[in-house]
């Protein structure tokens, strides 16, 4: 065990942990490595280049093993192009084929042929709040650990207060597991930990990373309330450019979205955003329906974005203007300061359609859409209870099979052209991550860990 000091500064730093704005304090925890003699270095390590983080992005994204942020790329379009060996004829088959990490709700992302694990734990001691982050390298196949790290503190080394639950983006050789309203880093490779970095207070859960850019979202004054996208360089940390939008919208977590060189984004107000990476300044802006519910999805041209109280609403990417936007027929859960379902949703696309998910008054309600003309394909509703008003609706499509996380502890297979149920897989908790890819579904469960669930073995 080996003590690590990172800094947390008022204003912005770097991963190295120099410093745009005066440091306000200094965070120390202790490191617990399961591999020898790791040292601290900073991002360009040898060993976090040897995964070739250079790799353009559209060459990764083609991997049927890349999966590597919520929604599987920027574009958050939860779907895997490249899964074969999964479909409708052999879903109802897939069994366990290893379990991990119970106790945590990890968040999970894979790339470089390793699933990546995030989770937090807490110990409630007479003499202190002990907290445990882990992150993990593990085999997809077989759950094997390749490394492990746990950074260990207490309440005042962690700020719990800052920012939403946990999360993993994966890229150049790095893995950045975001909590607490830091981003704290470790080599793909190897596990070693590289310097921590403030994101800011109440910093959105799921940043988005593509090519040269890690974009991602808060509310950068708790005072004003004032919702913030920054741009910043994903190996160095240095901030490109930090431009506020508006009011904040804590409940629309991971409201962002990243494609052909554009940030999409949604705002309290209403609004969808579209802003150059680059630079920051905005391309366009349009209403949205009211109470958006999750991040936006891009594919073939077209913005899409669940809304309350339960619309899938459809804009087009280079100029904002609505081309479509139809209605589920369910009867959603109401509450909040507005009517419609609480439950965080981004779309799922694919090339035959566009999949929205709400929670219904006796479940979960689903349906599939036209992509071009918005016309409804198909509609059902999973009876399941309870209902939990601001749980996150995780889903997947794959080989024609729409994959969607209950809260009841069930996760279900559809057959994506007749929304006929395939499968239901008991779990154990509710479903808050969910990863197709190579033959196996990755999902966490909450306070159970991860469960991989694959083919029967023919051998």
């Amino acid at each position: 065990m080996r003590e690590v000091v990172t800094h947390a500064p008022e204003g912005i730093g770097y991963w190295d942990g120099t410093m745009m704005a005066k440091s306000s304090k200094v965070v120390t925890f202790c490191l617990c490595a399961s591999l020898a003699a790791l040292g601290c270095g900073s991002a360009q390590t040898a060993d976090a280049i040897s995964l070739n983080p250079s790799i353009a992005s559209d060459e990764l994204e083609a991997s049927s093993t890349y999966w590597a942020q919520y929604g599987r790329t920027a574009r958050r379009t939860s779907h895997n192009p490249f899964e074969t060996l999964i479909g409708p004829s052999n879903v109802a088959s897939l069994v366990t084929a290893w379990h991990c990490c119970e106790g945590e709700s990890p968040a999970i992302a894979l790339s470089h042929e390793r699933l990546f694990t995030g989770g937090v734990t807490f110990t409630n001691t007479e003499s202190a709040f002990v907290i445990d982050m882990t992150a993990r390298a593990l085999d997809p196949a077989t759950g094997a650990v390749r490394w492990s790290q746990t950074l260990s503190g207490d309440d005042s080394t962690f700020d719990t207060d800052e920012g939403p639950g946990q999360n993993i983006t994966v890229g150049y050789g790095l893995v950045h597991l975001h909590q607490f309203g830091y981003s704290y880093l470790f080599s793909t490779a190897t596990g070693r930990a590289e310097a921590g970095r403030y994101l800011g207070p109440d910093s959105q859960s799921w940043p988005v990373m593509r090519e040269q850019w890690l974009v991602y979202s808060g509310n950068s004054d708790i005072s004003t309330s004032v919702y913030t996208v920054t741009a910043a360089d994903p190996q160095s940390g240095r901030v490109l450019w930090s431009k506020p939008q508006g009011l904040y919208r804590w409940q629309v977590e991971g409201a962002l979205a990243l494609a052909d060189g554009t940030v999409f984004t949604l705002t309290d107000e209403h609004r969808l955003i579209a802003l150059n990476a680059a630079t920051g300044s905005t391309v366009w802006t349009t209403a949205a329906a009211a109470g958006p519910l999750g991040a936006p999805s891009v594919y073939l041209g077209h913005v899409l974005v669940v809304s309350r109280p339960k619309t899938l609403q459809a804009y087009d990417e280079k100029t904002g203007a609505l081309t479509w936007q139809s209605t589920l027929d369910a009867t959603v859960n109401g509450g909040g300061d507005e009517d419609g379902a609480l439950a965080e949703s981004a779309p799922a696309l694919a090339d035959d359609g566009a999949y929205a998910v709400l929670l219904a008054t006796t479940g979960i309600a689903i349906a599939k859409f036209d992509l071009t003309t918005g016309e409804k394909r198909w509609e059902r509703t999973l009876v399941e209870s309870p209902f939990q008003q601001f749980q996150r609706l995780n889903k997947a499509i794959a080989n024609g099979v729409l994959y969607v996380g209950g809260g009841a502890g069930n996760l279900y297979a559809l057959d994506a052209q007749s929304g006929v149920l395939l499968a239901t897989f008991a779990l154990g908790g509710a479903i808050q991550n969910i990863i197709v890819a190579d033959g196996r579904v990755h999902a966490t469960v909450a306070g159970h860990g991860v469960t991989t669930l694959s083919l029967p073995s023919t051998g």
